[in-house]
């Protein structure tokens, strides 16, 4: 491993040259940083008390000692990695004018990875960010409030207010957001929201937002930020505890699913006539017969055969999950080995050429304590005058030992089951539905790396061979592990396929990272960077 950027001695006499010039608060060391993101080719800390995001190239043969530094608007509270955009979206609460400061506002700040940053100015309050999939929409909103939460104020803050913006829009844009204020009642108070692919209703393309309450529903049309919001009330005088909601674009149907209810709720727009009709306004949907499924459904996936459109729903209440036919009250079950609370949809891999691949779910129990998983093969299921699926449309897969978790590796065909009280990852080739147990040394963090198709079990902080970051070729089955000089803190993904990194980030308060080659990883080629957080300290000549 190559030799450290500054050795010990060297940095504590640069720490006290630090120190000994210039005003402390401008040249402090960062003390208070979030959790560490890949941004392209940058590792990005963000200092929550200087109100910074330090940017570390990695991805050079000699890493330079050195980070870009950006300003944040005051109290960084969040962050997350920007869907589908190779941004970082920090949500910040702002700072009030009180003795010595300034008055600032707060900010939705969108980091890109040369260290340039846009700021959407918006209310005080928030400290909850759900993405669209695409990445283009961002709801805010108010979940739960403490006295010595960051973003209390002295002003009053309600629960019923949120936010949406579009990211595609400049910050100088007055349509890039806009405020709702979802009712007078604490039924309104928002729980989540769900974003629509874009839908052609009344004409127009719209792409729309579910807002999740207690028991209504709010229907927003992004498109026309102008409209009014449409609220629904799937079971009137019932608390509904909405959970889910799915789109069919092609039909412009909805379905609503919730907690506190054993039924599906199924909303239709009114279809489209000619372009003479066509209208801004957003139509209130229709709201059909709701159907019923098994006790306590808990998540629904979407899947068409043919022309045919179909709701798969497993229940956390009962081991039977139920397919409903949309176009008709056409209902089937199957029965399950154990309850089912998840649904991993995916596509069979075609016999041939010529054939398109099929519709595949897998059912599981997320959280729970079973060793089982379920396939259905849905391209062949005919609901017409049947009330229970053929048994050799289902096929269980029986584990040595219980999991509690799943995912799924990116762009591949395995997935990843974890217990997470014990040493075992257990892997479940989908296609073949082959069974790879792994004991691994600790309770680890799995990371899915599709650039190199591999497996990096991250450790924890606390384990005895933290310093030695343990991996698994998917491609040969091989499993190798690389000794670092220091504690892993975290491991990053970094750079592009063609030229793919891991970086990991030892505990330090002057920035200490170690690179490796994600394709052939070992401990003589990797590179070390230590006292980046320093240099940046004597870099700092202009206020």
């Amino acid at each position: 491993m190559s030799a450290r950027c500054f050795i010990s001695s060297v940095l504590f006499f640069l720490i006290l040259l630090a120190y000994g010039c210039g005003e402390r608060d401008d040249l402090a060391i960062p003390v208070d940083l979030m959790q560490p993101l890949a941004l392209g080719p940058k590792v990005v800390f963000i200092d929550k008390s200087l109100y910074k995001a330090y940017l570390l190239d990695v991805t050079k043969k000699e890493i330079e000692p050195k980070v870009t530094a950006a300003d944040l608007p005051p109290r960084p509270l969040l962050v997350q990695k920007r869907n589908q955009v190779d941004e970082l979206l920090i949500l910040c609460a702002g700072q009030q004018d009180t003795e010595g400061k300034e008055e600032k506002p707060a900010a939705l700040a969108v980091l890109k990875s040369d260290g340039g940053v846009r700021k959407y100015e918006i209310e005080r309050g928030f400290n909850s960010l759900i993405q669209s999939q695409d990445g283009r929409y961002v709801f805010l909103s108010v979940q739960g409030q403490t006295e010595d939460d960051p973003t209390a104020t002295n002003t009053i803050v309600l629960p019923q207010n949120v936010m949406f913006i579009d990211l595609e829009k400049k910050p100088s844009d007055e349509s890039a957001r806009f405020s709702l204020l979802l009712g007078n009642s604490i039924s309104n108070v928002p729980t989540g929201v769900s974003f629509s692919p874009e839908m052609s209703v009344a004409g127009k393309s719209r792409r729309l937002a579910l807002i999740q309450s207690t028991d209504i529903v709010w229907l927003v049309d992004l498109s026309t930020p102008d409209s009014p919001p449409i609220f629904i009330q799937p079971n009137v005088g019932q608390q509904f505890s909405f959970e889910q909601a799915l789109f069919d674009e092609k039909k412009k149907r909805l379905f609503l699913r919730g907690s506190n209810t054993d039924t599906i709720n199924i909303l239709d727009f009114a279809e489209d006539t000619d372009a003479s009709s066509a209208t801004d306004m957003l139509p209130l949907p229709v709201l059909r017969d709701p159907r019923l499924v098994a006790q306590g459904p808990s998540d629904m996936a979407l899947y068409t055969v043919g022309d045919r459109t179909y709701l798969l729903v497993v229940s956390n209440g009962s081991n039977v999950a139920t397919i409903i036919d949309t176009d008709s009250s056409t209902v089937a079950t199957v029965a399950l080995p154990v309850v089912a609370n998840r649904i991993l949809m995916f596509s069979s891999t075609a016999a041939s050429e010529s054939e398109a691949p099929s519709a595949q779910a897998l059912l599981y129990n997320h959280g729970g304590q079973y060793n089982v998983v379920t396939f259905i093969d849905l391209a062949n299921i005919d609901l017409e005058g049947t009330e229970r699926l053929k048994a050799e449309s289902v096929e269980s897969v029986y584990f040595d030992t219980y999991f509690d978790q799943l995912s799924v590796v990116p762009n591949g065909n395995i997935v990843v089951l974890i217990n997470t009280n014990g040493k075992q990852v257990s892997l479940l080739d989908l296609a073949e539905r082959n069974v790879f147990p792994i004991k691994t040394p600790s309770q680890m963090k799995v990371i899915a790396d599709s650039r190199v198709n591999k497996l990096w079990f991250e450790p924890r902080t606390n384990d005895q061979n933290n310093d030695r970051l343990v991996y698994l070729d998917l491609e040969t089955f091989s499993s190798e592990d690389v000794r670092l000089d220091s504690q892993i803190e975290h491991a990053l993904l970094v750079g592009t396929e063609a030229e793919a990194q891991i970086a990991i980030v030892h505990p330090s308060s002057i920035g200490y990272v170690t690179v490796l080659d994600a394709k052939s990883p070992s401990r003589k080629s990797a590179v070390s960077v230590e006292g980046f957080f320093i240099s940046h300290v004597l870099d700092r000549g202009e206020p």
